[in-house]
């Protein structure tokens, strides 16, 4: 997992800041803040930015290979840690590197002449940071009763978008909350007053450009397909009322699952033992991608 870690003057940190900061372009003035990027604690890279009147100008230098996956992970946690330390509307990144492109377009970051442009949206400076994991997954629906979802707001109804959001965020489709919710409104049902259908959610998440398949039916049924999948979403009944959840399967084959639980971080456990602790009935459904 890619994270950030503050250089500290006359430390190591500090020395390998500096052995490479050459490599740093465009900012034009000394940057205000260092950090290495690491990768599983190990270092692969340095950054540097500045803030200014509500823009961040941000630079970085790979001095390790990573992966596509890894570089849209570094994108999508840089913008995170900038919203929630500076508040900013708008980032400028001027590392230009071709092999970077995918990274910048899968976190909706736009190329402009002065470089790659990433503006914050309105619902993002509204809400409050831990609503968000380090990534920018949403993970706490319960602090979200600010956006409305049809007749009703989305801490009290909004599960299914979110689900979306994020399942569309982890495919490398990262689209503002407020296009997910205007896409959606077009398949609600009475202003949502039953929250997000499924069979509507999954239509949607096509026609967005996702190879997603529909199943439903026992517990052990479902444990298989998400176990198969690459992603997904799992609709279940819990004890208050039905719940979606987005998910990605990690490499050692457990679950990585976001919102089930308001405001939990690396929520990682067995399909079997999420389905075990939560699932009321041992019936569910499954949206997912191979």
């Amino acid at each position: 997992m890619i994270s950030l870690q503050v250089c500290i003057d006359n430390t190591d940190s500090d020395a390998y800041f500096r052995e490479y900061q050459g490599q740093l372009v465009g900012l034009g003035v000394q940057p205000s803040v260092h950090h290495l990027l690491c990768h599983d604690e190990k270092i692969v890279g340095i950054e540097g930015h500045f803030h200014h009147d509500g823009v961040v100008d941000s630079s970085f230098a790979l001095t390790e290979k990573i992966s596509i996956q890894d570089a849209v992970d570094l994108i999508a946690t840089l913008i995170e840690s900038y919203i929630r330390c500076y508040h900013c509307v708008r980032i400028i990144f001027h590392t230009n590197d071709q092999q970077l492109v995918h990274a910048y377009r899968a976190n909706a970051v736009r190329c402009e002449k002065n470089g790659f442009i990433y503006d914050v949206e309105a619902y993002r400076l509204q809400l409050e940071n831990d609503v968000f994991d380090e990534r920018g997954y949403i993970i706490n629906q319960g602090k979200m009763e600010s956006i409305p979802f049809g007749w009703f707001n989305t801490r009290d109804k909004g599960c299914g978008w979110i689900a979306a959001y994020n399942l569309l965020k982890l495919n490398g489709k990262n689209i503002l909350m407020k296009d997910v919710l205007a896409g959606l409104k077009r398949f609600t049902f009475i202003g949502n007053l039953l929250g997000q259908e499924k069979i509507s959610l999954y239509f949607w998440l096509k026609k967005q450009g996702l190879n997603a398949h529909i199943s439903a039916g026992t517990n052990a049924k479902i444990i298989k397909k998400m176990c198969a999948s690459k992603s997904g979403i799992l609709l279940y009944i819990h004890r208050h009322n039905a719940h979606y959840v987005a998910y990605e399967v990690c490499k050692d084959g457990r679950i990585h699952f976001y919102n089930a639980i308001y405001g939990k971080k690396n929520h990682i456990m067995t399909a079997s033992e999420f389905l075990s602790e939560n699932s009321f009935i041992p019936l569910s459904s499954l949206i997912y991608i191979d």
